[in-house]
């Protein structure tokens, strides 16, 4: 939305953009430059019409020495003559650089938001506004272009947006009301309006990707298509409203294909690969934000969308998001991911109940029935079939007096079990059992810490045991019992 007060055209009231009560508090980052210098005049005004609070903000980054200094008791200077609350955090870009491996803008940049989302929480303020122009939007298409970006990397720079990853205020925003104004005529405003500014030394430096961009490709680009920056921040209005129509049809595809289990994304490979590849793409970046993970670029996304078989065993993207095979599904989630470790606990009486692991575990006192009774159902039904599979064992009773605790925990590499006279790998009894592979780290065993002596496979007559472990009947005994949700088995 556009106002007239503003007195320059493309300005939008980021008050009314945020979709929030008009008296809604407001934070501004603030360098000092001519962009967000404007910015804040015009805050100032807009800010006042709606009765709604502004506080600015100017982070340190500890970069460019005696400048930075000097732009900081600036920007103080500004914000106090306009009547404005000034605040100012401090971070060192270069040790977080070269402890994270990445480049100064980078981290420059994620340490920025980082603050900002801090200061947002701390203060209670849900609008956060940046001061990002069209000749920033049109640096960040020909690179994202540049690096064969697709439709949602070609709709440029968002002028509102949810921010749950920076703030965790309901409905907090990030705004950027200059989208549609370019970087001339914001200088044309600040010599129009005796706006005072600084410079920053490093932006003449070529150093880095944006800054060629900015000093050779855009003013040769410019010569040919004057217009280009309003040319292409329309382009990018239009495309974001493609790419909201195709969002609706995703969100229909993904509740088709995939689904919420055992603390990740399980994705039917059937219904997945029946999709277009422009679909099946937009399915896995929509997971991947559902589960918080980082968001996979193109060529990452390549070797499934053409289905490559290798791809389909296992991969890995950057960030630690693994993507694995199992048996009809593919799983999503952190390759480190330990929230799907059975968690370690000593056998007792009774029952408990693992919700994150869709499993429940009942140990009881009991005589041994004969060896027919012994035989248990290898499926249940009982609540509602929540519970499809059940596997019952019944153990010496002396087992509970064995010398060490006995204890619940995940599978170990190298776990073994001896049966029959031979020595079996608790890995390969589970891949056989048809658990699948993403399911295998939650499936509990029974150990004393070392020797396993009982493993329950999920719709298996009395899973797995050691032996010497099996009692007479009418002997009393141990009955344990493990009842497992469906997707404890491959369909």
């Amino acid at each position: 939305m556009s106002v007239p007060f503003a007195d320059l055209p493309g300005f939008c009231d980021p008050v009314s953009l945020s979709g929030l009560s008009p008296d809604t508090p407001v934070l501004l980052a603030y360098s000092g430059g001519a962009d967000s210098g404007a910015l804040l005049r015009l805050l100032v005004r807009t800010c006042r019409v709606h009765g709604a609070p502004l506080t600015v903000l100017h982070v340190q980054h500890g970069i460019r020495g005696e400048e930075a200094l000097r732009d900081l008791e600036f920007c103080r200077s500004q914000a106090e003559a306009l009547g404005v609350p000034f605040l100012f955090r401090e971070t060192d870009v270069p040790a977080l650089a070269a402890k994270h491996g990445t480049s100064l803008e980078t981290e420059a940049r994620d340490a920025r938001y980082r603050l900002l989302g801090q200061a947002m929480d701390e203060l209670g303020i849900p609008i956060l506004v940046t001061a990002h122009h069209a000749d920033d939007n049109l640096e960040t298409v020909l690179f994202r272009m540049a690096r064969g970006t697709g439709l949602q990397g070609l709709c440029g720079i968002a002028p509102v947006r949810p921010c749950p990853e920076l703030c965790a205020l309901p409905g907090a925003v990030l705004i950027r009301p200059l989208l549609h104004v370019s970087k001339m005529d914001i200088l044309d405003y600040c010599v129009r309006e005796k706006i005072p500014f600084v410079e920053d030394s490093t932006n003449a430096e070529d150093g880095c990707t944006r800054n060629r961009l900015r000093h050779t490709v855009l003013p040769a680009l410019k010569q040919v298509f004057p217009q280009v920056d309003e040319a292409v921040a329309a382009l990018c209005d239009r495309l974001r409203e493609d790419d909201s129509v195709l969002k609706d049809v995703t969100e229909q595809a993904l509740d088709g294909c995939a689904s919420w289990i055992l603390g990740r994304f399980r994705i039917r490979l059937d219904a997945f690969q029946d999709q277009p590849p422009a679909l099946r793409a937009r399915i896995l970046r929509e997971l991947a934000v559902r589960s918080g993970l980082p968001l996979p670029e193109s060529i990452h996304l390549e070797p499934l969308l053409k289905g490559d078989p290798a791809f389909l065993t296992r991969t890995d993207w950057p960030g630690g998001v693994r993507i694995l095979k199992s048996g009809k599904h593919l799983c999503i989630g952190l390759a480190e991911d330990q929230s799907l470790l059975f968690p370690p606990g000593y056998l007792r009486l009774g029952v408990q109940d693992y919700p994150e692991l869709l499993l429940r575990i009942s140990v009881s006192e009991a005589v041994c029935p004969d060896a027919f009774a012994r035989v248990p159902s290898p499926s249940s039904t009982s609540e509602k079939d929540f519970f499809r599979y059940s596997t019952t064992a019944y153990l010496k009773y002396a087992m509970m007096e064995h010398p060490s605790p006995l204890m619940w925990r995940s599978r170990l590499p190298g776990d073994t079990l001896r049966q029959g006279g031979r020595t079996l790998d608790v890995r390969k009894l589970l891949t056989d059992a048809r658990i699948p592979a993403d399911c295998r780290s939650g499936l509990p065993v029974l150990t004393d810490g070392e020797t396993v002596f009982w493993v329950p496979l999920p719709g298996t007559p009395g899973g797995r045991i050691a032996d010497g472990l099996s009692p007479l009947p009418g002997e009393k005994c141990l009955k344990l019992t493990v009842d497992y949700h469906a997707y404890w088995r491959e369909k």
